[in-house]
């Protein structure tokens, strides 16, 4: 083989590796690694050692893109298992991705975070049937949609656990069992039967608000002193709401 003809394969071998391997990682890659870092640090951080990081972030990025092209070039791609994983995860890392975008782009008002401040500080009377199995709250709610009573219902499922309406406790946000239920009866009115079964700690359960009022703690939270905690709920709150909404249009109920 002639010299020419080494140089030749030799230049096309290091193009070849270059092109499946960036000699460094891409500027964007590493500010969004580095803006994470910064969200979640809670110390001011020094130009110097931000540079520093950044450059830290940027090898390590260099290092996984070698291991990838290693991988790749084994074949890990098409294993069946790897793309099923890697599947799981891209739909996962798009639905995050969702929700952030939706939540940067919301304009939070004065009046919504009152509203989120009314909410969190009022007392809620729950009455809830429970069930270990979502397929038996179903079973039960189909009752419920054509014209059971909720509190007929209540006594046949669980005489010995029935409580009167009256004997029900007020309860605070933060004595609410579970947080999909703090999500769900927030948005509801008195009288509301909520039409999904609600997870609990020990099964799932079928929730009528019975009642609403005004917080009676002296230690009521000021306004003021928790503005940002309210953001950040009315933030979480709206982001959750739309994407049950999506899920809603597409027909998804879960299992």
């Amino acid at each position: 083989m002639g010299k020419k003809t080494v140089c030749v394969a030799l230049l096309a071998a290091l193009a070849a590796i270059s092109l499946a391997v960036p000699m460094k990682a891409d500027d964007i890659r590493v500010k969004v690694v580095m803006d994470e870092y910064l969200k979640q640090t809670k110390n001011a951080v020094s130009p110097e050692d931000k540079a520093q990081t950044e450059k830290l972030i940027a090898s390590n990025l260099y290092k996984n893109d070698i291991l990838k092209s290693e991988a790749l070039k084994k074949g890990l791609d098409k294993d069946p298992e790897v793309q099923a994983a890697y599947a799981n995860m891209e739909a996962n890392f798009y639905a995050q991705a969702l929700a952030a975008d939706y939540a940067k782009k919301l304009k939070i008002t004065d009046a919504a975070l009152e509203n989120t401040y009314r909410l969190l500080t009022q007392e809620y009377k729950i009455n809830q049937i429970e069930f270990k199995t979502r397929q038996e709250a179903n079973k039960a709610l189909d009752l419920l949609k054509k014209g059971k009573v909720f509190e007929e219902l209540a006594k046949e499922v669980s005489a010995e656990r029935y409580i009167a309406v009256d004997q029900l406790p007020w309860l605070p946000i933060g004595q609410i069992q579970s947080n999909e239920m703090v999500e769900t009866i927030i948005h509801g009115t008195k009288g509301t039967i909520f039409d999904e079964p609600i997870m609990i700690p020990n099964g799932f359960a079928l929730v009528k608000l019975e009642g609403i009022r005004p917080s009676t703690s002296a230690e009521k939270p000021d306004f003021t002193a928790i503005k940002t905690e309210l953001e950040q709920t009315t933030i979480a709150m709206e982001t959750g709401l739309y994407l049950k909404k999506i899920l809603k249009q597409a027909g998804y109920k879960p299992e």
